[in-house]
């Protein structure tokens, strides 16, 4: 019982210890790449929509989704009450946030080979 015990434990710590690195390697990209107020073409229109009640996410849920029903009608010259914002401040912040995300995919695909 003594030895199933200690093995057991010793599992324990060798999957708490690879979790840790995971979390280490990863957390960073994941918390850059989700913060579209970070984006300085999006800083003005994304605090806007999310004044006005919209948030990430929010689509399916209630119809206010950040992205879809805020910046994404926006940048197609609709109107959006309680958000003063242009069409083109939609499309600079849809266009600069694909291409953070792009900017990130690549520097995760090279952090991942230089970790094989």
């Amino acid at each position: 019982m003594f030895k199933q015990m200690v093995i057991y434990l010793s599992l324990i710590s060798v999957s708490a210890s690879i979790l840790t690195s995971v979390v280490v390697v990863t957390f960073p990209v994941t918390a850059m790449a989700h913060n579209p107020k970070e984006i300085p073409a999006c800083t003005k229109i994304v605090t806007a929509c999310e004044s006005a009640g919209y948030e990430p996410g929010d689509h399916k849920k209630n119809g206010k989704g950040l992205w879809i029903d805020c910046v994404g009608a926006i940048s197609k010259g609709k109107t959006v009450s309680g958000v003063s914002a242009t069409a083109d401040d939609a499309k600079s912040c849809i266009a600069a946030h694909k291409a953070h995300h792009e900017e990130h995919a690549e520097k995760k695909s090279e952090t991942n080979e230089q970790h094989k």
